[in-house]
């Protein structure tokens, strides 16, 4: 009798694992990859978060001097035209609008290989668009303004005369360029941006910027816009200076 209890005992201790303990562990090739899950995409832009450039990109009216260390007589100096390309001797038309002067640089030289062997030049930005904005709408001085160092939104708007009686403060609406077709839109409370407590969030401007500052309120804007449907707000007088 004490021979079976001591063998139940054993057995009990030592006998065979249980069912789910004695299943195979599953390779690395059984083993179910994780589906990736994927960030929703934001569904609003903030103009404040929109990087600027980090380098003057070239646009018409610019001036460029470009000048050969070998051949002096093919330099130039010229001004960018309407549709982006400068014309110089010997290289003919090349477009630089839009390109950083590094960017330009090279495509002129590209364009100067195929006429000099290894040309050796310099291309200088010698005068350029001063970067402006724009306030449109309900201010007695409508139109744009050079961007001389650190602008705010109540700055730009005291640059532009102040708000006329009829303007809804609450409601001025800043656009600012997302990319080459779309604008991102932002609706400022310029009347709570005023008080003491508010001041330092008062937003800063940037080249190209276009406040308008309207007569009724404004009940909805999209947050991202084509150009196309806000070029009526360029038609106003402040358009012609």
């Amino acid at each position: 009798m004490r021979t079976l209890l001591a063998v139940l005992v054993v057995s009990t201790l030592f006998g065979a694992p249980p069912a789910a303990a004695q299943a195979p562990a599953q390779t690395p090739a059984q083993i179910p990859a994780q589906i990736p899950v994927k960030a929703a995409a934001p569904t609003s832009v903030d103009p404040s978060v929109i990087p600027p450039d980090p380098y003057y990109k070239l646009q018409p009216s610019d001036v460029v001097l470009v000048r050969y260390r070998y051949t002096p007589e093919y330099d130039a100096t010229v001004a960018i035209r309407p549709d982006g390309f400068i014309t110089l001797p010997i290289v003919g038309e090349v477009k630089v609008s839009g390109l950083t002067v590094a960017d330009a640089a090279r495509e002129v030289r590209t364009a100067a290989s195929a006429r000099l062997r290894d040309p050796e030049m310099t291309f200088e930005l010698k005068d350029f668009q001063k970067p402006r904005f724009v306030v449109g709408g309900e201010v007695d001085n409508p139109g744009q303004f050079e961007l001389r160092g650190r602008v705010t939104v109540l700055e730009a708007i005291a640059m532009a005369g102040g708000f006329k009686n009829s303007a809804k403060h609450s409601n001025v609406v800043l656009f600012r360029r997302y990319d080459d077709t779309q604008a991102v839109t932002r609706v400022i409370n310029a009347k709570d941006l005023a008080k003491p407590s508010r001041i330092a969030e008062d937003p800063t401007l940037r080249p190209g910027d276009f406040l308008f500052v309207p007569q009724n309120a404004i009940s909805k804007f999209e947050r991202l816009i084509p150009f196309a449907s806000i070029a009526w707000l360029f038609t106003g007088p402040w358009a012609a200076r």
